[in-house]
């Protein structure tokens, strides 16, 4: 773990990003999102003074989350009846899930170390939009360190500050679950008296007005009438009113009467699931699935699998065939291996049940990502499936879902260079077969909502993405253009009626067709090239493609600056800092750039944030890189491009980039803040000034972030760096060192702008 430096936490950053892969690849998502919680401490320990890895991974953990909570649905979230039973050891389908276990587990071992609440807190507060999935995860943060927090008298009052006004957000919301119950339950039981009322206050507050004997008569007449729903406000105290204190309840203890009446007993002591989970036996419609597993030991995959698709499913309240799916596919999780030596003979046993087989497949092909079947069977596997395909034109269950599988499986194997050789007949039969996929499933559209993660999860989809794939593969095997059959199918996606489905997988694609064929992208610039509207191929390629400075440079230059001023910017952002950083003049000089893209609407923040992210991405690089030089530059020409000192709130972030040279750091710095001094992690800022006594610079920056408007730990902290420069400085006398001291004084820090400090901040 110790290896695992800046770089490899950007790497992890850029994989988790990417859409597709969270959607597709959930347990290797959780491996990594593991990964980074884990690396935030070196062997379970506070990492040193200086190294800064641990607070980039808590920023990296929150910026990854909040790119992912504003398309949380509502529902989704409130599947999760406690965040505190995911387990990134057995991770759920949902990157969402994983992301805040993750962001949870790093939260509670900092607790144990002993990580100020406030340092714990800020990447949520910094990154995650403000709303109730947000103060969810906080609330949880909160539950799960409270016996840490509690044992230390500063720690404990910072935990109840931010509980309380959380609790009232959390009622106001409603809709709580398990967690959120068990978080109030812990504020009735462990409040101190002296917060007490200011407790009960807040969630007065926040629950409004307790209806009246009128409006409860009115709603029971209604409900048993007509079945009316209980009003969402009234709804959350019926579910809260086990956790909330007689005080605040007493209000609505006629409503609570009324609906116990209604209920036949009180409410539950905890929101219970949305959704049971009932046993594996009950699950699977009452198949035994310890029986079938025995019999694939003894007899063979297939002949279990044989039994198993004629197997009788004895409850009548759920569909036999999902239910003998659901067995089948847990079966193939537990011994991949052994349902992995026959594909051939299971895919014949299982062939009147296309819901079956996607089942079987799709779990051999989850076992394969996973590792937990060698490459060298991906083929065979591959085959199998291709040659139970559904017949053209079957429908009913299962049909699609057995067709997307198979178009996944051949992906894998042509990624990992099967059956371009070993099976060319297989390979060109497969191809025409994806050709009719697409064919079917492409028809005019421009208003779909995610319109590459819904392509990607049908057959014509994923038929598109594979094809792509056996083309790129066939392409960079022989050194040749892209082949004829995919060719023709991309000319007549790009020249027909719109698909944004269509459009956004090749987009996704985009960089790699480029960069192993760029005279077929030459040839259809016209249509590759434009951002006149969100489904256009460069629009998702913007978002979610594979890099390329050559693409980049054929945008129009106006749509890109402002595509990067909006309010999905960041990937764009990122694909301009790229370009940068590796030295390419695809956007011409950054001094031109830099005061175009301020210009956009959004543009001084779009800057900021540019700042901000090239600085992450030097905090990233190796020792040896260039980067750290090519952002000194790129941060110089904001400077002198005379911007708005908005644009340069972002530059604070280099204070953590030990890979620029303290001089330059020092410079450009003081540059900076004498134009902004509202600079982003400016605690980090003055820690960095504090290391250089002898400079005069590191004064005046250390002055500027005395101003800074932060937290009372962060303003301590400040204060303690700036006092440490002020007493070690070898300019007294000098006008930035009296320019210190009365910064002193203004902060309040007056013994330490006349003696010397303690010797650490």
């Amino acid at each position: 773990m110790s290896e695992r430096t800046g770089q490899w936490v950007r790497i992890v950053e850029d994989v988790l990003r990417q859409p597709s892969f969270g959607a597709q690849e959930s347990w290797e998502a959780a491996q990594l999102a593991g990964a980074l919680a884990q690396t935030a401490h070196l062997d379970g320990q506070l990492r040193p003074d200086g190294d800064r890895l641990g607070v980039i991974i808590r920023s990296a953990l929150a910026s990854l989350l909040a790119g992912h909570l504003p398309e949380a649905d509502k529902w989704e979230f409130s599947l999760v009846n406690d965040l505190r039973e995911i387990s990134l050891a057995d991770p759920p389908h949902s990157v969402l899930f994983t992301l805040m276990r993750a962001v949870l587990d790093l939260a509670r071992e900092d607790a144990r170390l002993g990580v100020p609440l406030s340092e714990r807190l800020r990447g949520l507060d910094n990154k995650l939009p403000p709303g109730p999935a947000a103060d969810r995860l906080r609330a949880v943060v909160l539950l799960e360190s409270y016996d840490e927090d509690r044992a230390d008298a500063a720690s404990s009052g910072a935990w109840w500050e931010q509980a309380l006004p959380l609790a009232g957000r959390l009622l106001a919301a409603g809709s709580p679950r398990a967690d959120v119950a068990d978080f109030f339950a812990l504020l009735k039981d462990a409040c101190p008296d002296q917060r007490r009322a200011e407790l009960h206050n807040v969630l007065a507050q926040h629950l409004g007005q307790a209806p009246s004997a009128q409006e409860i008569a009115d709603w029971k007449s209604a409900y048993e009438t007509a079945h009316a729903p209980l009003p969402s406000a009234w709804r959350t105290v019926w579910e809260l009113s086990q956790v909330l204190s007689p005080e605040v309840l007493e209000p609505w203890q006629p409503l609570l009467e009324i609906l116990t009446a209604l209920a036949g007993q009180p409410a539950p002591a905890r929101p219970e699931p949305v959704v049971r989970v009932t046993s594996w036996i009950e699950s699977h419609g009452g198949l035994s699935a310890e029986a079938f597993a025995a019999r694939a030991v003894e007899e063979g995959p297939a002949a279990a699998a044989g039994h198993l698709a004629i197997a009788a499913v004895k409850r009548t309240d759920v569909d036999a065939s999902d239910a003998r799916a659901g067995l089948l596919s847990d079966l193939v999780a537990q011994d991949p291996q052994l349902w992995a030596r026959d594909a051939d003979g299971v895919a014949a046993a299982a062939a009147g049940d296309p819901a079956l087989l996607a089942a079987y497949f799709n779990s051999l092909h989850r076992a394969a990502r996973e590792g937990k079947i060698a490459d060298e069977k991906v083929a065979a596997i591959a085959l199998a499936a291709f040659a139970a395909r559904p017949a053209a034109g079957q429908e009913g269950p299962g049909a699609g879902q057995l067709e997307r599988v198979i178009c996944n499986l051949l992906h894998r194997a042509w990624e990992n260079g099967l059956l371009l050789q070993d099976a060319p007949g297989a390979a060109e039969g497969a191809v025409e077969w994806m050709e009719g996929l697409v064919t079917s499933w492409t028809q005019p559209r421009t208003d779909t909502r995610q319109p590459l993660l819904t392509a990607i999860d049908q057959p014509g989809g994923a038929a598109l993405l594979s094809l792509i794939a056996w083309a790129l593969q066939h392409a960079q095997r022989t050194g040749q253009e892209l082949a004829d059959p995919v060719r023709a199918v991309l000319a007549r996606l790009l020249e027909g009626e719109p698909d944004d489905q269509a459009l956004a997988v090749i987009g996704f694609c985009l960089g790699h067709l480029a960069h192993v064929d760029a005279a077929w992208a030459e040839e259809h610039a016209d249509q590759l090239y434009t951002l006149d509207a969100p489904w256009q191929p460069a629009a998702t390629w913007l978002r979610h493609g594979r890099p390329h400075s050559g693409i980049l440079a054929r945008l129009d230059r106006t749509m890109l600056l402002q595509t990067a001023a909006g309010p999905d910017g960041i990937p764009t952002l990122d694909k301009i800092i790229l370009s940068f950083l590796t030295g390419s003049d695809a956007l011409g000089p950054a001094p031109a750039l830099l005061t175009e893209l301020a210009a956009q609407a959004g543009g001084p923040q779009a800057v900021s944030e540019l700042l901000s992210r090239l600085a992450q991405a030097v905090i990233r690089c190796e020792e040896a890189s260039p980067w750290p030089e090519q952002a000194a530059a790129l941060w110089r020409c904001a400077l002198e491009a005379q911007l708005e000192p908005a644009a340069l709130t972002g530059a604070g972030r280099f204070a953590y980039a030990d890979r620029l040279d303290d001089a330059v750091w020092l410079e450009l710095t003081a540059r900076t803040v004498a134009r902004q001094p509202e600079v982003e992690a400016p605690y980090a800022v003055a820690e960095r000034a504090a290391r250089h006594p002898e400079s005069a610079d590191a004064l005046l920056i250390a002055a500027a972030m005395l101003g800074a408007q932060v937290d009372v730990f962060h303003r301590q902290e400040i204060q303690g760096h700036a006092a440490l420069l002020f007493a070690q400085s070898t300019a007294e006398g000098t006008a930035g060192h009296e320019q210190l001291r009365i910064a002193l004084i203004n902060a309040g820090a007056i013994e330490a702008a006349y003696k010397d400090p303690p010797a650490g901040p």
